[in-house]
């Protein structure tokens, strides 16, 4: 907390939204660099009408700040609606609200929009998501999950809410059919009062809730064998029950995520531009990507050709987003449905590769500590292969171990695109996060590259069985 003499001399400098009535201040310092050693509840003020490059510095600043119940909420579009900044526009408001900017009252409100009876117990924080806000709530009788989606990542979040819904109803219609649980194999949106599985604040911004899945727990890491097969099964259990439904149904809530050659090109506009100034500092992580042009592109131009068929994708397949029966450890469900798009399932294999067999985490500072586990990858391609083997084209089975190389590949870009923007997109504890980053999946993308062969004898091994 700032000290009550330096807090008087900012709340001396307060100013209001017009359009939110949010407080904002205007510090001395307003324009240059922040002095060291500021507190925690430092506010931005007018900096951010200054200009981009003073904007993407504020940002990566915020970002670093450990309590960021200060944060500036500003309705201004700090470059400029007719500036051509395209997909890098986004509104401070939405960019930097956090989950302290909601009273208790503001959440209880929300809460009985979808729980009209009444609430048991006031919406807490969960979790440590890094795109949405979350909370857990009691009402009539069981828990539940309060949710606000992030407009800065999700811009069209009622197409979100229309993906997730569509998706659900037809895992619940399919579990069902097949003997299973849906309370327990997929998530149930609580409705509003409106009949609308969300509803909007005063700010504008989409809130859902849906049924919290009682009795489980989710993992950041394991060592558990037995644990990498079953998140492999939940993943590819998942592209079973969708493989009957038309993923052209569905909208791309993020446009062009997982396009490797469009990601290429934001690499290479932000080295062009290089808005942070940081261009010294990543000189070798950006040569180095120069020896992977050719990587990117491949299975995106082979998706558009119809090589590879267009299916239903998850899109985030991390550990922590399979809900694991905390008595069993059996994968239950997988969750965090934001970012279900047409894709390739070669997208998610990868990205699940990436995340479940690297030895270290994906900001380990120390490279020499990141490879990948061959032990790991082979349990979750046994697991994911026992649920897929039987309706994966030929062309997906075989190219498994390229999604593995293109989406780490492509993670490692977009962390050095974002160091190179100033922290725009990715949360970061420190100015040089998505720097480490993205070293640390350079890493582990050459030690991929390395055992790349092992990897295709092993997938050839197990589809053989």
């Amino acid at each position: 907390m700032l000290p009550s003499a330096q807090l008087r001399q900012y709340r001396a400098n307060e100013r209001h939204c017009p359009k939110t009535g949010a407080p904002y201040y205007t510090p001395e310092w307003a324009g240059n660099q922040p002095p060291g050693g500021l507190p925690a509840a430092v506010f931005f003020g007018l900096i951010l009408r200054k200009s981009p490059a003073l904007v993407t510095e504020a940002v990566s600043c915020y970002n670093t700040l450990e309590n960021r119940t200060a944060a500036i909420i500003v309705e201004y579009h700090p470059y400029g609606m007719d500036s051509g900044a395209g997909e890098r526009r986004f509104l401070m408001n939405q960019e930097w609200r956090s989950i302290m900017d909601y009273s208790s009252e503001q959440l209880r409100a929300l809460a009985r929009e979808f729980c009209p009876a009444g609430i048991a117990k006031d919406p807490v924080p969960l979790g440590n998501g890094h795109i949405n806000d979350t909370f857990l709530f009691e009402a009539e009788g069981r828990s539940h999950v309060l949710q606000r989606i992030n407009r800065n990542v999700f811009r069209e979040p009622e197409k979100v809410m229309e993906n997730f819904q569509r998706v659900t109803e037809h895992i619940r219609r399919r579990v069902a059919l097949e003997g299973g649980d849906p309370e327990k194999e997929t998530l149930r949106l609580n409705l509003a009062r409106d009949g609308r599985p969300y509803t909007f604040d005063e700010n504008g911004d989409l809130w859902r809730s849906y049924a919290f899945v009682k009795d489980t727990v989710t993992y950041e890491r394991t060592d558990d064998p037995a644990m990498f097969r079953e998140a492999g099964r939940c993943f590819g259990r998942f592209h079973d029950l969708l493989d009957d439904f038309d993923a052209s149904l569905l909208y791309e809530t993020i446009p062009y995520f997982h396009h490797e050659p469009r990601r290429w090109q934001d690499f290479l506009r932000a080295i062009e531009e290089n808005r942070s100034g940081r261009m010294a500092t990543a000189r070798k992580e950006i040569e180095g990507f120069m020896d992977f042009a050719a990587l990117p592109p491949v299975l995106q131009e082979e998706l558009e050709a119809g090589v590879l068929p267009l299916r239903v994708t998850h899109n985030d397949t991390k550990l922590n987003n399979v809900l694991m029966d905390e008595k069993t450890g059996r994968a239950l469900c997988v969750i965090d449905l934001d970012t279900v798009m047409p894709g390739s399932s070669l997208y998610d294999f990868g990205d699940a590769i990436r995340f479940c067999a690297s030895t270290a985490a994906e900001d380990e500072p120390d490279t020499s500590k990141i490879s990948l586990n061959m032990r790991a990858f082979r349990l979750f391609t046994e697991g994911f292969l026992s649920e897929t083997n039987g309706f994966l084209s030929e062309e997906e089975l075989r190219n498994l171990p390229l999604g593995v190389l293109v989406i780490t590949c492509e993670l490692a870009m977009r962390f050095l695109t974002d160091y190179m923007d100033g922290d725009i997109y990715f949360k970061v504890r420190s100015p040089e996060h998505n720097l480490v980053r993205t070293r640390a999946q350079m890493a582990l993308l050459a030690d991929m590259e390395a055992k790349y062969d092992d990897m295709c004898r092993m997938v050839e091994e197990m589809i053989g069985q």
